[in-house]
């Protein structure tokens, strides 16, 4: 395995792996690990993966500050 490739959930969310984010609506924020997994800040992901994916137009990407 040559080149990696970032999880196929970042290209359908339109974030990065390890970018936080969040949601209209929801109190808490998400990110994606290498693994393609989604991490929760308050660790409930219960309902949160079908909105997500379903309306990623609404994400909300937070900004990074680089040196």
């Amino acid at each position: 395995m040559g080149k990696q490739t970032k999880p196929r959930i970042c290209e359908v969310l339109g974030v990065e792996v390890g970018e936080w984010f969040t949601h209209p609506g929801m109190n808490t924020s998400f990110q994606v690990t290498e693994n393609g997994f989604l991490k929760c800040a308050d660790g409930d992901l219960m309902m949160c993966v079908p909105t997500l994916i379903n309306h990623p137009d609404r994400i909300i990407r937070k900004p990074r500050w680089t040196g």
